[in-house]
């Protein structure tokens, strides 16, 4: 069987000015959508309250997440990703046969 070796983001809907100066495939899915996530909040794009309700959780949260603070699970993410008007598509890919351990 294969191995679980990443996530990636596809924006589906997005109506906010985002840098995209810093190339998608060298952030991980998690940073893309924190940093995603921090863009609406500094461009005020989204209204933290009204987003943490609808996902269940304290603005406190939002924004500890925007900065950093802590990584959000799975099932919260892809709930934060759909209210950012985003999809999460999951990659498997085989694992490299390649050794970590030289001899």
């Amino acid at each position: 069987m294969g191995r679980l070796v990443g996530i990636a983001f596809v924006v589906a809907v997005n109506a906010t000015n985002i840098d995209t100066s810093v190339s998608a495939a060298t952030m991980t899915a998690m940073n893309q959508l924190i940093a995603i996530l921090k863009a609406n909040i500094d461009g005020r794009a989204v209204n933290v309250s009204h987003l943490a309700g609808k996902l269940g959780c304290s603005r406190q949260h939002l924004y500890n997440v925007a900065a950093g603070k802590c990584k959000p699970n799975f099932e919260f993410s892809e709930r934060l990703a759909d209210e950012l008007g985003l999809a999460i598509k999951l990659t498997v890919r085989k694992k490299t046969t390649e050794s970590k351990i030289r001899v």
